[in-house]
Parts: structure tokens; C-alpha cells; sequence
């Protein structure tokens, strides 16, 4: 039988318990393989040997001497990837194993070239459903017209999707090998390049956030660095597609989000972090990224200000 679902799991020094779990979340078939590469793990702190035993008639694993990143570990996989399908998947997280596989029989016979799932985010052992904002419908995928398609302009992460090997191929799409921002130029050319893309609303994937990970621990300046240049690139394809408006207003509405359903707390981290990229931006001397972005930080700050003397004013109400 023909590949025709390929499973690509960056791995480093991660827990075995849970690549297995996330192995064990994977239908094993004759159309499925599962390509694991090791991005270089530390043998002082993790034992390979314990890698090598989930080596099976669907999983392959490579082992690379120098680190890549899960970029790069991503573009190795890829250039051995036999399915039609690909998913990328984190080796910490895992999928709805039911869910995974009715998305598999419906991608089998779908024209699309990218398919977007829904997910769960597990935090504290807490699962927050149903993040895409949709009604779960597991027996179908949805066409999406274009201003369907806008909703997933910053659906970045790797693991949202399933895209068409084809499509990446024909559009030579691989990953930056950067640790911080690798999947943003690939997601967005992906679905700006694609013909046909599609829904499926059910939760397939489970994203788990752990205190350590990549997107959680504190930046570097070589990871800094290389993220505002993926940022400035992305800002640039989104003008050339005539869609940095529809972006930023997408953008603005997330924060605030944020504000009304968490604290200010939490929004003046995300405002910190988006000086912080201006500020690198000044700093490689982008003069038209800074120009582009600047009035639309400095609304993201004033409408925090107006955030804080709206609650400061409530809080004063009630303490009369």
C-alpha cells in the first residue's frame, strides 16, 4: 500500500514517556509513516538507546551530528518524507487518536492543498477546547472562502495543519533553521500559495505547554535576532498579498482579548514583547519595517493606557 500520511517529530533531549505517548497517538498502518529525527541530544542527558527501541515498521528515526534546530530537523524529515499528507508534530504533544483518524479518511479523498484542525491547549493538566472557534463537526471538512482563509493568517505553528507535500514541494517551502519563529514564513506561504484550503473543526491536536519549552523560555540574542528578521519578512509578504492591514487589525483584536478575558498583566508582557521588536528592529537599522509598525504599537500602548484608567476608575468606585 501506498504512504500516504507522513508524521514529522523534531526531537532533543525530550521526555521518552511522552514520545511515546505521542507515538502511541499516531495510527500505526501500512499508508502512515512516522519519521523521528534527533536534533543532536545530549547523551549526559538523555539515553538513545532508549530512542532506537521505538523504531517499528512505521517509525523511522535519524540521529543528526550537528544541531539544526526544529527547523532543520523538519527540512531533514521532509526531504524523506514519502506521503501525500504531511503533519508536523511536536514530540511532547500529542493527538485525539479517534479525531486523527477521521481526519485521515477525509484527507484521503479532499482536493485541498492545506487543511487547518482544531486543537487543545493542556496547561496544568487543564484542556481548553475548541481554541479555533468553531463548531466541532467531526464527520466533514469545510471549504473556506477567502475571507475564511484571513482568519488563519497567523495560525503559525506547524502543528495546526496538515499540508500537501505537493504544495511544498512545488513551492520549494522549508523551515528557517532558527529556534524561535521558524514556521512563520512556511505557514504563511503556504496558505497564501494555496489553492484550495479546508477545516476540519473536531480537536485533533493537543498542545502542551511546558515551563521549559522553546516558546515559553526566554529568548537569546542570536533567537531575538533571527525572529525579527522572520518578523520583517513576514510583514513584507503580507503587503505584497495586500493583507498587512487584515493582519494587524487580527493582531490588535487578539490583545485585546487578552486584556478583557485575562489581566493586564498578561498584556503588558505582549506589549513589552512587541517593543522589544521594534526595538530590534531600529536596531538592524529596517527602516521600512519600523516605519510600518510604529503608529500601530504606539495604538496597542494607548489603548492599554485607556485599559488602566478604566479599571483604576472601577476599582476606585468600589473602594468609596
Amino acid at each position: 500500500m501506498a504512504i500516504l500520511f507522513s508524521f514529522i517529530i523534531p526531537h532533543k533531549n525530550g521526555d521518552i514517556a511522552q514520545l511515546r505517548r505521542c507515538l502511541d497517538s499516531i495510527p500505526h498502518r501500512e499508508d502512515v509513516q512516522i519519521i523521528i529525527v534527533d536534533d543532536c541530544s545530549d547523551a549526559s542527558v538523555f539515553d538513545v538507546g532508549e530512542l532506537k527501541k521505538l523504531q517499528d515498521a512505521c517509525t523511522e528515526i535519524y540521529w543528526l551530528e550537528t544541531g539544526v534546530g526544529p527547523g532543520g530537523a523538519r527540512n531533514y524529515a521532509l526531504d524523506r518524507a514519502k506521503g501525500e499528507w504531511i503533519f508536523f508534530v511536536d514530540a511532547d504533544d500529542y493527538y485525539e487518536k479517534e479525531n486523527l483518524k477521521r481526519l485521515l479518511d477525509l484527507c484521503t479523498h479532499s482536493m485541498a492543498d492545506v487543511v487547518y484542525m482544531g486543537y487543545q491547549v493542556i496547561a496544568d493538566g487543564q484542556k481548553k477546547v475548541n481554541l479555533n472557534g468553531y463548531e466541532e463537526d467531526g464527520d466533514r471538512l469545510y471549504d473556506l472562502d477567502d475571507c475564511e482563509r484571513d482568519a488563519y493568517l497567523d495560525a503559525f505553528y506547524p502543528w495546526q495543519k496538515c499540508l500537501k507535500r505537493s504544495l511544498l514541494n512545488s513551492q520549494n517551502l522549508r523551515f528557517d533553521e532558527l529556534y524561535l519563529s521558524e514556521d512563520r514564513i512556511l505557514a504563511l506561504e503556504a496558505l497564501l500559495s494555496a489553492k484550495k484550503v479546508e477545516r476540519f473543526s473536531s480537536p485533533v491536536y493537543n498542545y502542551v505547554i511546558h515551563e521549559n519549552s522553546l516558546t515559553t523560555s526566554k529568548p537569546s540574542y542570536e533567537r531575538t535576532k533571527g525572529a525579527v528578521g522572520v518578523a520583517i519578512e513576514t510583514n513584507r509578504i503580507l503587503k505584497r498579498h495586500d493583507k498587512l492591514r487584515i493582519y494587524r487589525d487580527k493582531t490588535s483584536q487578539r490583545y485585546l482579548t487578552i486584556l478583557n478575558e485575562y489581566n493586564l498583566v498578561d498584556y503588558w508582557c505582549f506589549i513589552l514583547k512587541e517593543i522589544w521588536f521594534l526595538g530590534w528592529a531600529f536596531a538592524m537599522e529596517d527602516r521600512e519595517y519600523v516605519c510600518m509598525c510604529r503608529g500601530y504599537k504606539v495604538n496597542l500602548l494607548m489603548q492599554f493606557v485607556d485599559e488602566i484608567r478604566v479599571k483604576a476608575g472601577f476599582l476606585r468606585n468600589r473602594l468609596r
